[in-house]
């Protein structure tokens, strides 16, 4: 039913034996827009091939007449890309740098275009700046939840001090005297929390490293629950307490849940 339609719609301009009018020549609007019309075509709208096919031709032999203004460009662009394929921030863009080229261009309209496009970029810029500060934030997150695993389950005691140890130096040479099991995930951590940092630092403006130095306090409390495990200590309860608001990760998981907001 629909290519029913379409084909009573472009019968509009046909002649009598069938073929599309030479007289819409002239109308180079009306052609351009019937050019992107075809391209809505599925398989079997014979029509809408046809008329692609008519007007790509003459829009070709066409663009080699024309002067360089707004009308060429869209003909030249269309004839590359068909409007609706192009991704609307693209299309934008393009029809701002045509636009200063029409005769009856509007100097106060162009700079409205320019702000909103500008407004629009920079709303995404900081969009995507914040989701990849949330994205590496959860990644550490993870990477924290493994290193509290390893305390509690897998660490020897002596190898969880070293760790502790490297942790409050903060610096690569530091894993060095670590185990090689302990390395990777010491260096991930490392890296993953002065990436934070930078990111912070370059798009918000603030300087988190030093908050971020004090994932020792959270290693710290691990490290004194595996004491306690390895010695088959049973703490008090203001001992636990002492240590379980640290090592369960409520501080550290508010300061990590704060940074992505944008500041201003």
């Amino acid at each position: 039913m629909f290519a029913s339609l379409l084909a009573d719609l472009f019968d509009k301009f046909r002649n009598r034996d069938g073929r599309f009018n030479e007289s819409l020549n002239g109308e180079i609007s009306g052609l351009l827009n019937l050019y992107e019309a075809s391209f809505f075509g599925i398989q079997g709208e014979d029509v809408l091939e046809e008329a692609k096919c008519f007007r790509t031709r003459y829009l070709k032999e066409l663009l080699g007449k024309l002067e360089t203004n707004i009308v060429a460009g869209q003909i030249q662009q269309s004839l590359q890309t068909p409007v609706y394929w192009r991704m609307p921030s693209l299309e934008a863009q393009n029809f701002i740098k045509l636009y200063p080229t029409h005769n009856q261009n509007s100097l106060v309209l162009l700079e409205l275009a320019k702000l909103d496009y500008n407004l629009v970029q920079t709303s995404n810029l900081r969009n995507w700046q914040v989701f990849k500060m949330q994205d590496t934030t959860h990644q550490i997150c993870k990477q924290l939840t493994a290193i509290d695993d390893m305390y509690d389950m897998y660490g020897p005691i002596d190898e969880l001090e070293l760790f502790t140890k490297a942790v409050k130096r903060w610096e690569t040479r530091a894993m060095e005297e670590l185990p090689d099991c302990m390395q990777i995930c010491y260096l991930t951590m490392f890296n993953s929390g002065n990436d934070l940092a930078y990111d912070v630092l370059k798009n918000l403006g603030l300087n988190i490293l030093s908050g971020i130095k004090k994932w020792e306090n959270l290693c710290t409390s691990y490290l004194v629950d595996a004491r306690w495990i390895s010695k088959g200590y049973a703490p008090t309860l203001k001992e636990y307490l002492g240590n379980a608001w640290i090592s369960v990760g409520s501080p550290a998981a508010i300061f990590h849940a704060y940074l992505p907001q944008p500041q201003g």
